[in-house]
């Protein structure tokens, strides 16, 4: 791996709630996700994409207010937003020369990584980590008794609340990396997304590979057996990319050569 100049890159994105770059990267070396430890020694860079309305980009003091806690087609435009985001840095990326690109993503960011993964055919790997798969379901789920209530009352369901959803739903949308590329993170005893929702997803995508972890949503422990498994994969994919040619994105596109001097 050359020590300066483009390098396989992983696009990871973050959970909700999330979003402070350092606080993030410890809390998550912690449970056998080391993003830093990636990029040491596989010798890939790692860009870390702040979700709207998280961290710098919060509307208020608590990462996340906003995205999911206004009228849920703010949360369908948040949705949008991010795929946009990452597909913007994906196409800077490959501007610069970048020779292959993956794409993880935790929780509410596995959501995203679905979708990325269902539209760029030449990302050389889609990993997504207990990702929420029926965010409906999992929004749902996590409102007090009194919330659902106040939402019904307004007309907002869990019904209405998918439908507003709907458009990035993962199990809407077919992947479009190949098979070898997918590798599907999922907890025993998630409490949030639900091991349910890792399965169907599993299922959806064909039955590529699956790695389990003991724990919970947020205390999950990944360890040592996690660490060896995205190595694994990272090996067998971003640092071994064969990929079709990526998609053009207008305002990255190179610049046509200039016409030989008269």
């Amino acid at each position: 791996m050359p020590e300066s100049g483009p390098r396989p890159t992983l696009i990871a994105i973050h959970g909700f709630g999330m979003g402070r770059l350092h606080a993030d990267l410890a809390w998550l070396r912690l449970r056998g996700l080391d993003l830093a430890g990636l990029h040491r020694d596989l010798g890939i860079d790692v860009a870390y994409l702040i979700l709207p309305f998280h961290g710098p980009r919060a509307a208020g003091a608590v990462s996340g207010t906003g995205f999911f806690d206004a009228h849920p087609l703010v949360a369908a435009a948040a949705l949008g937003q991010a795929v946009w985001d990452v597909r913007r840095v994906a196409g800077w990326l490959r501007a610069q020369g970048v020779p292959a690109l993956g794409v993880q993503g935790l929780s509410l960011g596995g959501c995203v990584a679905s979708l990325c993964a269902s539209l760029d055919a030449s990302l050389a790997c889609a990993m997504p980590m207990i990702p929420a798969v029926d965010l409906a379901g999992v929004f749902w789920g996590q409102l007090s008794a009194k919330r659902r209530r106040e939402w019904e009352r307004a007309g907002l369901g869990r019904e209405q609340i998918a439908q507003a959803w709907s458009l990035h739903a993962p199990l809407r949308h077919r992947p479009r990396v190949r098979h070898a590329a997918r590798m599907i993170v999922a907890s025993a005893l998630d409490q949030v997304t639900m091991p349910a929702g890792a399965r169907a997803l599993w299922s959806h995508w064909d039955e590529p590979a699956l790695h389990w972890m003991p724990g919970g949503h947020l205390m999950w422990l990944g360890g040592p057996s996690l660490q060896q498994r995205l190595r694994e994969h990272l090996r067998a994919t971003l640092l071994a990319a064969q990929l079709p040619a990526a998609p053009s994105l207008s305002r990255f596109r190179a610049s046509p050569p200039s016409p030989p001097a008269s």
